[in-house]
């Protein structure tokens, strides 16, 4: 007697193996997450330097001050970029909304008309 042909289409793993591989796949978004969150932290601290760097350029030759503002610029973009960075870092910025199936609904305030009665 031969074993039972599983149906079409039905998956050969075991459940533990799937399970395995649901593991593997949620940690590799979890470290792609991470990456993403490094990357948009270095192109910020990049983007700011030379955002500031260049409208202090651009100041300095309709100006005609010499290199005083592109400098200033240059230093107000990196202490600006950093700034960015730390406020990514502490999550106060970039923060990803939960999936919809967590987010609690807020309970309702009542309005200043109620008690007024």
């Amino acid at each position: 007697m031969t074993a039972p042909e599983s149906p079409r289409g039905a998956s050969q793993r075991s459940w533990a193996e799937r399970y395995q591989q649901g593991q593997q796949q949620r940690s590799n978004r979890e470290f792609w997450a991470d990456m993403d969150s490094g990357w948009v932290m270095v192109v910020e601290l990049v983007t700011a330097t030379f955002l500031w760097g260049g409208i202090g350029w651009l100041l300095d030759s309709r100006l005609s001050t010499g290199p005083w503002l592109m400098s200033a610029g240059f230093l107000v973009g990196g202490a600006t970029g950093f700034y960015l960075v730390y406020l990514r870092s502490m999550g106060r910025i970039g923060k990803r909304p939960p999936p919809p199936d967590q987010v609690r609904p807020r309970p309702a305030r009542p309005s200043r008309d109620e008690g007024a009665e």
